[in-house]
């Protein structure tokens, strides 16, 4: 029921991402192209594209936080409204056996609970996984031998500290 939103979303998070791709190569563009050759104008040029950029990159992430926050909020709408809708749905014994305050619980904390955990998956989660990967692109076209090192060990020290935690969190239990 969200698609469009969803969408609307991916684009505004794949903005955002290239705009981060391109500051690396912008500056490496500078050192290399602009600043050796002397002429002011490329130079007022070059920090006049950057100005553009980063207003734009700015009117795009508070675009994508409102169309976040508002499909945020009709998820939680559409939750509520279901909820609601089963327990008119049950039989009166329920309610006789039921603890008010434990749907109200329900119906407010934990949907709050569940929509905290929504917007932190959906919309830093995927995010920063897509980011990870373009910067590690990012940084192979840049430097190869940088990158390729980057690739190999970032995997293997992900890996070392998923063991250590189970058996630090393990230790700390017999404690």
């Amino acid at each position: 029921p969200h698609l469009w939103r969803q969408l609307e979303i991916a684009a505004y998070m794949a903005f955002g991402i290239a705009f981060g791709l391109i500051l690396p190569l912008a500056m490496k563009y500078l050192v290399d192209a602009v600043l050796p050759s002397g002429s002011v104008q490329m130079l007022l040029i070059f920090i006049g594209v950057l100005f553009v950029l980063y207003v734009l990159d700015a009117a795009v992430d508070v675009r994508r936080s409102y169309v976040n926050s508002r499909m945020y909020q009709r998820i939680l709408v559409d939750l509520q409204t279901q909820m609601f809708s089963h327990l008119q749905h049950l039989p009166h014994g329920f309610f006789a056996t039921a603890k008010v305050g434990d749907l109200m619980s329900r119906l407010t904390a934990d949907m709050g609970a569940v929509q905290q955990a929504i917007a932190t998956f959906a919309g830093m989660g995927i995010y920063l996984a897509v980011s990870a990967v373009a910067a590690a692109v990012t940084l192979l076209i840049l430097s190869p031998l940088l990158g390729g090192l980057v690739i190999v060990l970032v995997p293997l020290f992900a890996v070392s500290y998923l063991m250590l935690r189970q058996r630090s969190q393990a230790a700390s239990l017999e404690y």
